[in-house]
């Protein structure tokens, strides 16, 4: 590039933190764009401002000032770092005219409404729901849905924050009472929830990459809970081989997904319930998975997620020549924390026994010393990830379990006891 040209990353925080680098080793200038001041700690913790040559507050500048500085610069795409980032990618993008997806659905990958309501209209199978303010409507609607479990949750959540599943009615108004007008982690008010039929069946989590509209799955994951059954992502998730019975049915399903709701360039996150009637989405996330370790996907799938996003907006040729290639798939399992005990973190997490085995390839850890950690229940976020990779499953499930015991040893250590 004789002129140096910009990328424009929207709130790259959590796992969007790993893209300015990738830009950067490519010669591209990188501009950081924050959507509010109201950011939790623990994602602006995850931000690297020296990745960055300019940092743009929204929320201080507004919408023509920030088209101002940025139309001085020659900027080649703008994209989202994580969900929050998504609706204002989006409309910088198509204000200045670069490679982006669709605006005009926008919120079909955005808010948890929205995009089931896109799918409905597409004849798709999609939750029966209602997205409002009001609680008295919201119980009208429950009432007349005939349903066992219904879930609950914000229309713009952030991960599981706010999100609560509910078998009768008192539980619907408590949850409701709990998380309207509260503000999530991004500084958005919740200010209407989504009620939504409970989807029944084995939880599958799907990462995709999509090129000038051309859609590739790179990897489907599917969760275990507690009875080592295949309905959600309580302990870990193990990944799927392509030729599972469910595989192709899974990525014929998402590629719908992901046209309906107008993607067009970069990764996706989508989350689906394969339910009696079929594959059903959960909901989609227009950005990279979180918690995901480009090391691991590399080991795991043959794929690097944060290099084929680079390479999708900037190299298309390459990453369609990448993905066309095609990958591979080892035995591989991200493993959920799970913590029975709480309190003040008084010690960095010691991780050194946990890489001592043999397929423990990274370990991720989310709490600090001198955070205040939570017992894990559905209402709180995980302290940790790890991926667990080997060509053999009796390696992973042997290390799996020794691994169960050392994560019970770090939090102690980490707590203090």
């Amino acid at each position: 590039m004789s002129v140096r040209s910009y990328v424009v990353v929207v709130d790259a925080f959590a796992t969007g933190a790993l893209l300015a680098p990738a830009f950067r080793e490519l010669g591209y200038g990188l501009i950081h764009l924050q959507t509010s001041n109201q950011m939790a700690k623990s994602l602006m913790r995850t931000f690297v401002p020296t990745d960055f040559d300019h940092c743009v507050d929204y929320e201080s500048c507004g919408t023509e000032r920030t088209l101002g500085i940025l139309r001085s610069l020659p900027i080649v795409c703008v994209l989202p770092g994580c969900d929050s980032g998504v609706i204002l990618a989006d409309e910088i993008a198509e204000s200045l005219g670069v490679a982006r997806n669709s605006a005009g659905t926008t919120l079909a990958r955005r808010s948890k409404f929205f995009m089931h309501e896109a799918l409905r209209a597409d004849g798709l199978l999609a939750a029966r729901q209602i997205k409002s303010a009001k609680l008295e409507e919201v119980l009208i609607w429950y009432s007349a849905q005939d349903l066992r479990k219904v879930v609950v949750k914000p229309e713009y959540a952030a991960r599981s924050e706010g999100v609560s599943f509910c078998e009768s009615e008192n539980d619907v108004i408590r949850a409701f009472e709990m998380t309207v007008g509260t503000t999530n982690l991004f500084g958005i008010v919740n200010a209407e929830l989504v009620v939504q039929e409970y989807l029944y069946g084995a939880e599958y989590m799907v990462n995709t990459m999509s090129v000038n509209g051309e859609h590739f799955v790179t990897d489907v994951w599917v969760g275990v809970d507690d009875d080592e059954e295949e309905i959600s992502a309580d302990l870990y998730a193990e990944l799927l081989h392509p030729e599972d019975e469910h595989f192709a049915a899974l990525s014929e399903y998402v590629k719908q997904v992901l046209t309906c709701v107008g993607i067009d360039t970069g990764p996706a996150h989508v989350e689906v319930r394969w339910t009696p009637g079929g594959a059903a989405l959960i909901e989609i996330g227009a950005r990279l998975a979180g918690a995901m370790s480009s090391k691991a996907f590399r080991h795991a799938t043959g794929f690097d997620p944060v290099q084929l996003t680079v390479d999708a907006y900037v190299r298309p040729d390459r990453a369609l020549q990448a993905l066309l290639l095609g990958g591979q798939s080892r035995c591989a399992r991200l493993v959920f924390f799970h913590s029975d005990l709480g309190g003040l973190v008084h010690r960095e997490p010691d991780l050194s026994e946990m890489y001592s085995l043999e397929s423990v390839l990274d370990v991720l850890v989310m709490v600090r010393a001198g955070d205040l950690m939570q017992k894990t229940d559905d209402m709180s976020g995980r302290p940790g990830y790890a991926y667990l990779v080997h060509e053999t499953q009796s390696r992973l499930d042997e290390d799996y379990r020794r691994f169960r015991i050392l994560e019970n040893h770090l939090y102690r250590a980490m707590l203090g006891g």
